[in-house]
């Protein structure tokens, strides 16, 4: 297990000190939990390659593990290996169908490296799962909109909206939407209106952008 303070030391930014720690705790370390930190706090400091030998080290320890992998999916990410971050991805996918957010955070990098065909791939099982999940519903609609089905697209940004009426994104993206599909006039001027109150008032803050990879200990059940 990894000490308080080494955390402590990741979370307020101190990254050499927390190099030097985790790199002490290296004998003592059992099924690449040390490997896989240190890893992280590698590719923070810009050190690719020894990023890259301990990410690979923590897999060795762990194939199997979606916890691990997550994290090996950071640091691939984080170095710009953008392609071996998404195989990962799918790997923990794979172990951890119902991870969401992790699915929803693999699709939308699919959807920003201009790939919705297979951001549509990636949320479909799990909007199987889970029919009711804001934010692959919105990227979901998103995808269909970019593919050329602006109808089915609004259709899930609406209900995405109904869900989460205070997130800005999703209500932004049923605004910038709605034009494009076959909906009465009113419908498109409710949005736009929906906005413009969502911009003047104070509301709940929006559904914050999840990074590429979220790093956590522990897979999902």
């Amino acid at each position: 297990m990894i000490p308080a303070h080494v955390d402590a030391m990741i979370g307020d930014g101190r990254l050499e000190q927390a190099r030097a720690a985790l790199v002490r705790l290296l004998p003592r370390s059992r099924g690449g939990e040390v490997e896989i930190r240190l890893a992280l706090v590698l590719s923070r400091l810009g050190q690719r390659e020894q990023a890259l030998f301990y990410a690979e080290r923590a897999r060795a320890a762990r194939p199997d593990d979606a916890g691990v992998l997550r994290n090996v999916a950071a640091v691939q990410q984080a170095l710009g290996l953008r392609d071996e971050a998404l195989a990962t991805a799918r790997r923990v996918l794979e172990l951890a169908p119902r991870a969401a957010d992790f699915r929803a955070a693999v699709a939308q990098s699919f959807m920003d490296a201009g790939r919705p065909v297979d951001a549509l791939e990636m949320v479909e099982p799990g909007l199987a799962l889970d029919a009711d999940h804001v934010l692959l519903l919105a990227i979901r609609g998103g995808a269909r909109v970019a593919l050329g089905e602006p109808d089915a697209g609004v259709d899930d940004l609406a209900r995405a909206a109904d869900l989460a009426p205070h997130d800005r994104d999703v209500v932004l993206a049923l605004a910038n939407a709605a034009p494009y599909a076959d909906r009465p006039p009113g419908f498109v001027l409710s949005q736009s209106r929906r906005v413009e109150a969502m911009l003047r008032t104070t509301v709940a803050p929006p559904t914050p952008a999840l990074p590429p990879f979220t790093p956590v200990r522990r897979a999902d059940a």
